[in-house]
């Protein structure tokens, strides 16, 4: 049986994770897909970096290939019930936590 994360190794992940996706804001479009439709997301959006697709060309594949993303990842088998719960149930903007009532 392997050893469980503690609170604060789950806290230390998501805060190096959320620091990354700050710094390089391409990882908040490459994360929670396959790795397949990743690659594509970035090879576009490189493309119209270096100017050989204008933006406005790339936005309806982008669009798909972030569907495909979001679908990857709500249908992800590693995702817990209560988790697809949430996404089809969703809250309201406030944070977790922050509630007056919890």
């Amino acid at each position: 049986m392997s050893p469980s994360k503690s609170d604060y190794e789950f806290r230390q992940e998501s805060t190096m994770s959320q620091q990354l996706a700050d710094i390089i804001g391409d990882y908040v479009d490459l994360a929670g897909s396959d790795p397949k439709t990743s690659r594509k997301i970035q090879r576009l959006k490189n493309c119209v970096k270096l100017g050989l697709i204008d933006a406005k060309s790339a936005e309806p594949i982008l669009l798909f290939l972030n569907g495909d993303r979001m679908a990857s990842f709500a249908t992800s088998e590693k995702l817990s019930d209560i988790t697809k719960l949430g996404l089809q149930m969703p809250k309201s903007p406030k944070m977790y936590g922050l509630d007056k009532d919890e």
